[in-house]
């Protein structure tokens, strides 16, 4: 009715996403890192080992196409070293998997464990 107005208000969280992306998916491998980026987030991408050459090639295309620096930001790292670095940050927001049952029950362990040294609540796709 008159002077009820809707609105969203779309923002990024505060802090950055881990994207992790699985190895026998590749055709996902880019889907994960831009989505929270599209959004306005900051992201780390973990590729797994055997998309390492997929990933260099998305990125390159990416950043021809005008990706500034520092928004996806790839690393090479055994999975284990990148999330305890990453889950253990006091600027982690969230985290977007693709993987194992395993892994992600790993993953979500790790966060609830951390959950008081983080800004916010962070978000698990």
């Amino acid at each position: 009715g008159p002077g009820v107005h809707n609105r969203v208000e779309y923002r990024p969280l505060e802090g950055f996403v881990l994207a992790i992306t699985p190895f026998n998916f590749t055709a996902i491998g880019g889907n994960l890192p831009t989505a929270p980026a599209l959004c306005g987030n900051t992201v780390v991408w973990k590729c797994a080992d055997t998309q390492i050459y997929s990933a260099q090639m998305f990125m390159r295309i990416m950043q021809e196409a005008g990706l500034p620096d520092g928004v996806i930001n790839l690393v090479y790292a055994r999975g284990p070293v990148v999330g305890e670095q990453c889950l253990a940050h006091r600027d982690f927001a969230g985290l977007h998997f693709t993987g194992s049952t395993g892994t992600f029950n790993h993953l979500w362990h790790a966060i609830g464990s951390n959950l008081d040294n983080y800004r916010s609540y962070p978000r698990i796709v």
